[in-house]
């Protein structure tokens, strides 16, 4: 009993994984189908405006950074599509700079002793103006971002997209905030919004870069909050793939944290468990892993490159701690929610002391605590292994601490809540 029970649900996972490798590949040659001439006045448009601004585009009070200089890099990609060679363009995601420059096949290292710094904005007009003619390739990244950006790019320019995102951004925010103030209440939407201001959620959408995780995130909750059924293992491996498809490495782990902790608020105390979380846990982490070493294996096979050995060297340097301390990788990413963080640190002692005192008249247990603390935790052991890469981006890695801040908030609101209920009761 128990060995067919394993061997349909691996079948299950069999069947999800092929389901979505063939989406991802199906949705992806459609979008480059239709030849670059039909976007080039737009692109064009995007290019001259791009050159007037900054590359590292920060806005707002709190200095949110935009991360213009990933958006160049991706519309780069989406022009450098060959619709003659569908398949070879989606697949080894090719994009052009200036021959001038001595750039390997895969474009992370660099000729010695050149100096070189790397201009996207140069490289984009080049393309444009057919002075570029070399190419390299970002094989390793499923650029599933290819999908809504070529063909948004056959309607607007990059002024009118963020326009597009923004208002895309905004209302599934309504959607999303909306839910959670109907079924988890007013405090719980309340602190999500904050959350999301804080952190800078609310800019997503003039962000290419950033926009495919705060979707994902929102739409899962969105999801989560409104389905009626059980919410299996399985989902969160779907998630997991769905981040690896889509995001450039800016914040993945928003679509693991802030769906869970909608789930554990979600669920009935007793329905939770530190077991289920953990075993979610693993199931995004499968979804992320295995549909991204996917993409770096079907490239191997099918054109004989190194993508997998060029995916492993990126991967050693992105957890590198080579002359970083991982203290300081901390401060770089709580430097711009400090007053957030110093206010969540308050209502927290003042909760715990309430939960101490009270403990024994409470309907929420230690097992409880601990769930929210295990997901707080998640985004500072994600710092630990990404030291290199949350120091040098720090400027937009810190906003997975939007999962600590929720986590603990959302336990605060549950003790609190508790002992309101017991009064209530009394």
């Amino acid at each position: 009993m128990m060995k067919n029970k394993l061997f349909l649900t691996t079948l299950k996972y069999i069947g999800i994984f092929f389901i979505l490798l063939v989406s991802f590949l199906g949705t992806l040659l459609i979008t480059s189908l239709f030849p670059q001439k039909l976007i080039q006045n737009n692109v064009k448009e995007s290019s001259d405006f791009l050159n007037t601004t900054q590359l590292h585009e920060v806005i707002g009070i709190k200095n949110v950074l935009l991360e213009t200089y990933t958006d160049v890099i991706m519309i780069n990609t989406a022009y450098s599509i060959d619709s003659s060679k569908p398949i070879e363009s989606i697949m080894l995601a090719r994009r052009s700079y200036d021959p001038k420059r001595d750039i390997p096949e895969f474009g992370y290292k660099f000729t010695e002793g050149q100096g070189y710094i790397e201009n996207p904005l140069a490289d984009l007009s080049g393309v444009l103006n057919k002075t570029n003619t070399h190419s390299y390739q970002y094989a390793r990244y499923w650029h599933g971002y290819l999908i809504f950006l070529r063909p948004l790019l056959l309607f607007f320019n990059y002024t009118q997209l963020r326009i597009v995102l923004s208002i895309i951004i905004f209302i599934v925010s309504l959607i999303t905030c909306y839910l959670i103030f109907k079924k988890l209440g007013i405090f719980p939407c309340i602190i999500f919004l904050i959350g999301l201001i804080s952190f800078g959620f609310h800019y997503s959408g003039l962000s290419i870069a950033f926009f495919p995780v705060t979707m994902i995130f929102m739409i899962s909750t969105i999801y989560i909050l409104s389905t009626k059924k059980k919410i299996n293992a399985y989902i969160f491996f779907i998630i997991g793939a769905l981040t690896s498809f889509f995001d450039f490495l800016s914040a993945p782990l928003l679509t693991l944290g802030i769906p869970l902790i909608m789930l554990v608020l979600k669920n009935k105390n007793e329905e939770n468990s530190l077991k289920n979380i953990i075993i979610y846990c693993i199931n995004w982490a499968l979804g992320y892993l295995l549909l991204w070493f996917a993409k770096c294996a079907l490239v191997d096979i099918m054109y004989n490159k190194l993508i997998i050995k060029d995916a492993i060297c990126s991967v050693l340097e992105r957890t590198s701690v080579k002359g970083i301390s991982f203290i300081n990788v901390i401060l770089l990413n709580i430097q711009k929610i400090k007053f957030e963080l110093i206010i969540t640190a308050f209502l927290t002692i003042i909760s715990y002391m309430i939960y101490g005192i009270k403990k024994e008249e409470m309907d929420i247990k230690l097992k409880d605590i601990l769930i929210y603390i295990f997901i707080a935790i998640i985004p500072i052991a994600w710092f630990f292994v990404t030291q290199n890469h949350s120091y040098i981006h720090a400027k937009f890695t810190y906003r997975i601490v939007f999962i600590t801040y929720m986590a603990i908030l959302s336990l605060d609101y549950k003790i609190i809540s508790s002992l309101f209920r017991k009064g209530k009761d009394e």
